[in-house]
Order: structure tokens, then sequence, then C-alpha cells
């Protein structure tokens, strides 16, 4: 592996996410990747929240919307009142939605489970493992 990449945390840490991030079937279940990252965090988060979505996607209102319909008329996701503020409405998996975000986070938890046992529940040697796979593929 390249040296200067092996010195550098970030380089690691964004070498590793492309590759494991490069591997996810979304159009196995017709998303795309913003879909995906809406699934992913309502799936993560406590009480999601319409404004905490769009604070960590740091993305408009309007980019989400459209997402958001699809993956609502598709019977993924939808929308409560807050329980903190009514005026609010937080975001939840529907039984579908959460299938879906299910079978997804299971392939790439296997690929992590499957390199830390490898490397000895070691991150570090895990991640240069996926740099070195990530830039092998080029």
């Amino acid at each position: 592996m390249n040296e200067k990449i092996k010195e550098s945390n970030i380089a690691m840490i964004y070498f590793a996410y492309q590759e494991f991030s490069q591997h996810i079937d979304l159009e196995r279940f017709k998303i795309n990747k913003t879909q995906h990252r809406i699934l992913f965090l309502v799936s993560h988060l406590n009480e999601p929240s319409i404004k905490k979505v769009l604070g960590i996607m740091r993305i408009s209102k309007q980019g989400f919307n459209k997402a958001y319909k699809d993956l609502e008329e598709r019977h993924l996701l939808g929308t409560k009142p807050s329980a903190a503020d009514p005026r609010a409405k937080d975001l939840f998996l529907t039984d579908e939605g959460e299938a879906v975000i299910t079978e997804l986070n299971h392939d790439q938890s296997e690929k992590i489970n499957r390199l830390l046992e490898l490397h000895d529940g070691n991150w570090h040697d895990a991640l240069n493992d996926m740099v070195h796979q990530y830039l092998q593929s080029f």
C-alpha cells in the first residue's frame, strides 16, 4: 500500500468507506443513495425527525422531499407527530422499510465482520484491507 495512505488516517477512512459503500446493491430494491441514507438514518436515530435527518444529510427540503415521497408511496417510510413537539414530524420505517434496510445492512455487516475476524478484531488492519481492495480495483 502507498506509504502516504498508510500514514493518513483521513485517506484510510476515505478509501475504506469507498470500498465499503460501492458494493451496496441499491438497484435490487430500486432505491437511490439519498433514499438509502434516509432509511439508514431513520433506522439508527432516536426520534428521527425530518429536521434532524435534513441536518445530518445536509440536503435541502426540496432534495429530501422527492426521495421521501417515493419511499412513502412505496410504503417503506412514514411520518407521525413528534412526541417532543407536535408541530414537528418524526420519521419511521414501515415493516417493508425495516426489511429493506435490514437486508442492505446485513450485506455490509457481513463484510465488516468477515474482515474483523480475519484481522482478529483489529479495526486498523480491517480498514487497511478495505483500502487495499478498493485501490486494486483501479
